[in-house]
């Protein structure tokens, strides 16, 4: 009798959670599973396996902007493998308003407003008393999330009670400075207590007006942005407070504390671009493709088979867009290049590996090359296609009696009827016979035959020493035998 014993793959019975925190905090994700031991785990970040992460918890202390991904947990045991959820690290930061101002209106439209004890927000129907405060911050280039919400802070040096209005700049304020005034300030409605809501400098009311009272502690307020990334121009964000009509207005306006207004906004992940191998520069002949190009890609951040690789020529008619081929998949890629018939020249290739946000390329040459029959047959007809019916091998183009391809060997021109210079003789000179010919083409076989008769089955070729006499041409010479004997020149492609 024997038993056999089942064990039950493993569960997780409390999922990982997604977090929020700041930077440089310490998080911790967690999971629980049962099933039978031992268990083990592996956790990853978007989907790549985090070296020694290998425990029920993975802790991240001090994170960075690099730590933003989504994490989850494989737990396994000797009968399968479960898979948590997939839940998201964000990481927040704050900046410190880096430039302010106050600007008043009225007869004061044009006389800067000091800031050196406050700022300050006030509603007055006849703009002479009217504040409005403008704040901007600095943001990390390209580190901002800016599809994220975030939330706007200030404090005050005062309890007065002010209804408000907060509003987004629609575009760079590049000129923001303490010698800004309500006649100059970007955006401002000079002759309201609003700012513009259309033309090139305008801004957008964010949320509804509210009444601000700082009560006797002076808490903070803060704002709530619904989605920064309407407002950052070259890495900028600029607010502006206005007053607002209200019966619960205090006639001192609300004072805002200087240099303490913070924003606070999640970052964007930080990528590093992905990396592709180098790819060797590539020489073929002309109607030939290219051997398949292998090379490898990864990312960081990414995981290879969802990295996207493209390539392109710089010659299209060389090498065309359907003749590229890019295959395989994971970390693993091939290249396969066909460049287009009868063409010859140099293209290169460049080859971009991308993950959504960056990309990396890689660029090689590709060096297709005409052999000698070929250029030579291009120069004369217009084409390297030397089997064309019209202009084959096998044609008389000029109709002198030489083939276009004796021609070529010979060092003729097959537009021209010239065979009488170049056509291979036979002379006698005392008791033999000299033949006399050209190799005019490096790429040709070369070959004397000899028959008693002009019948092609009795054709059969002389070995014989060949003389080079230095001007191009060469021969061979035979003894009169006092037979009849046909000699020809015979000359094939390699």
């Amino acid at each position: 009798v024997s038993l056999t014993i089942t064990g039950s793959g493993p569960e997780i019975i409390s999922q990982p959670q997604p977090v929020i925190a700041n930077v440089g905090e310490t998080v911790t994700f967690s999971a629980t599973a049962v099933g039978l031991g031992p268990l083990t785990y592996q956790w990853r970040k978007n989907d790549l396996n985090i070296p020694g992460a290998v425990m029920s918890a993975y802790t991240l202390a001090n994170i960075a902007s690099s730590d933003i991904g989504n994490y989850q947990v494989i737990v396994s045991n000797a009968s399968g493998s479960v898979t948590s959820v997939s839940v998201l690290l964000s990481i927040k930061t704050s900046a410190t308003v880096a430039r302010e101002i106050t600007v008043r209106g009225g007869v004061y439209a044009a006389v800067a407003q000091s800031i050196a004890s406050y700022l300050m927000v006030k509603y007055n129907a006849g703009l002479d008393s009217s504040r409005k405060s403008y704040m901007q911050f600095d943001l990390p280039p390209g580190g901002v999330n800016t599809s994220a919400p975030a939330t706007f802070q200030i404090s005050f040096t005062n309890n007065y009670t002010q209804a408000v209005q907060l509003w987004g700049l629609n575009g760079e304020y590049a000129g923001l400075s303490s010698a800004s005034t309500w006649a100059s300030a970007q955006a401002n409605d000079t002759a309201s207590n609003n700012l513009l809501t259309s033309g090139v400098n305008s801004a957008t009311a964010i949320g509804s007006p509210l009444v601000i009272t700082p009560g006797s502690g002076l808490s903070p307020y803060t704002f709530s942005i619904p989605r920064l990334g309407d407002f950052i121009f070259r890495d900028k964000v600029t607010f502006a407070i206005s007053g607002v009509d209200h019966a619960s207005n205090n006639a001192s306006g609300l004072r805002i504390l200087p240099a303490a207004a913070n924003l606070k906004f999640e970052l964007k992940a930080a990528n590093t671009p992905p990396t592709i191998s180098g790819i060797a520069d590539q020489t073929i002949p002309e109607n030939s493709p290219v051997p398949t190009l292998f090379f490898t890609v990864g990312d960081a951040e990414t995981a290879a088979n969802s990295l996207v690789v493209s390539a392109v020529s710089s010659d299209p008619i060389l090498v065309p867009r359907a003749n590229i081929v890019i295959g395989g998949s994971g970390a693993n890629r091939s290249l396969q290049l066909n460049p287009a018939a009868q063409r010859s020249g140099l293209a290169v290739i460049t080859v971009t590996v991308s993950d959504g946000a960056a990309a990396a390329s890689d660029t090689f040459l590709i060096n297709v090359v005409r052999d000698p029959i070929r250029t030579w047959w291009f120069d004369k007809f217009g084409t390297s296609d030397i089997f064309s019916l019209s202009n084959s091998t096998t044609s008389d183009s000029d109709s002198d009696g030489g083939s276009n391809l004796l021609e070529y060997s010979q060092g003729g021109n097959p537009l021209i009827a010239d065979r009488a210079s170049w056509n291979p003789v036979l002379v006698r000179e005392g008791d033999h016979f000299r033949f006399i010919y050209r190799k005019s083409a490096s790429d040709l076989d070369y070959v004397i035959q000899e028959s008693a008769s002009l019948s092609n089955a009795t054709w059969e070729s002389v070995v014989r020493e060949e003389t080079d006499h230095g001007d191009g041409t060469f021969s061979i010479t035979m003894p009169i035998a006092g037979l009849t004997t046909f000699v020809r020149l015979k000359v094939s492609i390699r």
